[in-house]
């Protein structure tokens, strides 16, 4: 990471415990877990605005709402269920 920032942030200690377990297991740092996290949490909260600007520009059609909302439940559960 070329282009990075020192940061300080107040964790609770369970929780950094955590990361480190993970960090350890995933054989990478604690910075690098919690990156990834970061990363992974910024990619889901885009996909969740972008789910809802799709459902926006869909909603003045009511013929057939019962399918469209099950179709953007599914849609929805694709773009944000995301994989570690």
């Amino acid at each position: 990471m070329p282009n990075t920032v020192k940061t300080a942030i107040t964790v609770p200690r369970a929780l950094v415990s955590a990361a480190d377990t993970a960090a350890e297991r995933l054989g990478m740092s604690r910075s690098g877990l919690f990156v990834k996290a970061l990363e992974d949490y910024l990619r889901r909260e885009e996909a969740a605005r972008l789910v809802e600007a799709i459902n926006a520009s869909l909603g003045g059609d009511e013929s057939n709402s019962a399918g469209l909302t099950k179709a953007r439940r599914r849609a929805h559960y694709k773009l944000v269920r995301g994989e570690w």
